[in-house]
């Protein structure tokens, strides 16, 4: 589902200049879609981030992608354009998110011994502040990676399962689905008033470059960015559930597999939340949906959701 989003935000990303709906749906999609991506591949990155020795076999791989992926999006438009030089400092590109995933890692694995509850407010007030650094921008998307770097944290921070029993709560639930869809109707009644937070969630422009000067305390903007990010993500989860046997199904960045955004899906991990009697083990409570993750590769008929949850519980 959030692989869909980036594809019909990049489709009508042209058209925000001449349509309002198109600007509506254009923001309501980037208030969430990329801290959606980091906020679940941090949930994912546990034993990565907390083993003793880096796993370069794991995240090296994703530099790789990414320079790979870049080399190749500038050979094409220099057959085009010959005036089009290569770099790798441009990193503006499909790939940038390998590289955001590389560092966000990285960053996750040097801070794994400081407490999270020090470090998380940290990483908010380094995005609320790298926006007032001038050679911070889109350059090796430097920008991006600090700016989206607190949800990767606070997936990472979080409890799969009790973050699965959190959303099955009726007030979560209710709140959930009020603010998800509040936030789609004041983007498309109000979207005059609230496009200026483009290029916030976008998360690849300091405040100088941001037109439609925000005041000295631009800030302040970035943190209303953050909170409404934030807020709109827990009610994408939430509606995101089917009602049914498979309760959940998200993208995710499974261990020892290349995140589906930069690859395209050549891989198929997911995030299935399932009920209990479908699921057997020792740790399994008999009140809860269980969450586990399953995958299918690309020479593999891709099952169903729960037969795949189900695969993923026998090999645990």
């Amino acid at each position: 589902l959030l692989i869909l989003l980036v594809v019909l935000g990049h489709a009508i990303e042209r058209g925000c200049e001449y349509y309002g709906y198109d600007r509506s749906l254009f923001l309501f999609i980037y208030s969430f879609h990329m801290p959606a991506f980091l906020f679940i591949s941090g949930l994912f990155s546990k034993r990565t981030v907390q083993a003793d020795k880096y796993n370069w076999k794991k995240l090296l791989p994703y530099v790789l992608v990414c320079l790979v992926l870049g080399f190749l999006r500038d050979l094409s438009i220099h057959i085009r354009k010959p005036e089009h030089g290569f770099s790798f400092y441009d990193q503006n590109k499909i790939s940038w998110f390998m590289l955001a995933l590389f560092a966000s890692y990285s960053i996750a694995w040097l801070l794994r011994k400081y407490p999270p509850k020090y470090v998380f407010p940290a990483t908010i007030v380094v995005g609320l502040a790298v926006g007032y650094v001038p050679f911070i921008s889109e350059g090796f998307s430097l920008s991006r990676i600090i700016v989206f770097f607190p949800f990767f944290y606070a997936g990472y921070m979080l409890d799969r399962n009790r973050f699965a029993e959190f959303l099955d709560k009726k007030a979560v639930r209710a709140g959930g689905a009020f603010v998800f869809l509040l936030w789609f109707v004041i983007c498309v009644v109000f979207e005059k008033h609230v496009y200026l937070l483009r290029r916030l969630f976008t998360g690849q422009n300091n405040y100088d470059e941001i037109p439609n000067a925000l005041g000295p305390a631009e800030f302040l903007y970035r943190g209303l960015a953050y909170l409404i990010s934030a807020v709109v993500i827990l009610g994408f989860y939430d509606r995101a559930r089917r009602p049914d046997a498979v309760r959940l199904l998200l993208a995710s960045a499974g261990p020892r597999r290349h995140h589906p955004h930069g690859l395209g899906g050549r891989l198929h991990p997911h995030l299935v939340l399932v009920p209990p009697a479908s699921v057997r083990g020792p740790h399994v409570r008999p009140d809860l949906p269980v969450l586990v993750e399953a995958f299918h590769g690309p020479g593999e008929r891709a099952a169903g959701p729960l037969a795949l949850a189900r695969k993923a519980s026998t090999k645990a």
